[in-house]
Order: structure tokens, then C-alpha cells, then sequence
């Protein structure tokens, strides 16, 4: 499904698809339910970075993502990176993004083995 506009009140979110039905929150996919909250996190962190500075924190968003929404995530998530910090975490390796800037931290096992 393919979504165009997400509109929100004091009292209500919606998102509107493409043939300009609305659906709340509750009737979305478990993924794209996900992807709503990104988006709006996403958009709070472009409105108050005036006066707030926030870096967009993402753990583990996507991992019921299809492979092509992760992929355009991956690739938002880079773009966004030029101009705003952005920490991501996953557990899913084939969700790391190769970049210089990439912290991989290890499992560390009870007794301190690796």
C-alpha cells in the first residue's frame, strides 16, 4: 500500500492512502504502523531542530520491514546523516549500513568471552 499524507490533530492521527481513503494507526500493518512512528519522529526532530539539536536515535525499526522498504530506510536514514546525527541500532546484519562512521559492537558474553 502506498500512502501520500499523514495528518494529525490534539485528538487523532491518520494517514491517507493514494486512492484517498484514511486509515487510523490500529488498521496499518505492523510494519508500516513502525514506519508512521519514524516519520514522526523524523518530522518533531526537523521542526525543533532550530532549538533543539536532537539526534534521531532508530533501534531496530525496520526488522519487520520487506527487504525494498529497508533498503529506501537505509539509504533516508544515510541521506539524513548529512545533516543531522543519527544513531541506529540493529541486531539484523543485513540491515548494517557500511560507512566509516559505524560503530559494530559484539556480543559479550556472561564471564566477559566474546
Amino acid at each position: 500500500m502506498a500512502y501520500t499524507m499523514i495528518n494529525y490533530n490534539e485528538e487523532s492521527i491518520t494517514v491517507k492512502h493514494v486512492n484517498g481513503q484514511l486509515y487510523d494507526p490500529v488498521e496499518l500493518s505492523q510494519s508500516t504502523k513502525e514506519l508512521l512512528y519514524v516519520a514522526l519522529r523524523i518530522s518533531l526532530i526537523k521542526v525543533l531542530r532550530p532549538y533543539y539539536p536532537f539526534p534521531l536515535i532508530v533501534d531496530d525499526a525496520f526488522v519487520h520491514f520487506d527487504k525494498k522498504r529497508t533498503e529506501k530506510m537505509l539509504n533516508y536514514l544515510r541521506s539524513l546523516s548529512e545533516h543531522y546525527q543519527v544513531l541506529y541500532f540493529t541486531c539484523v546484519k543485513d540491515n548494517i549500513v557500511p560507512s566509516k562512521e559505524v560503530i559494530t559492537l559484539n556480543k559479550i558474553e556472561e564471564g566477559g568471552k566474546r
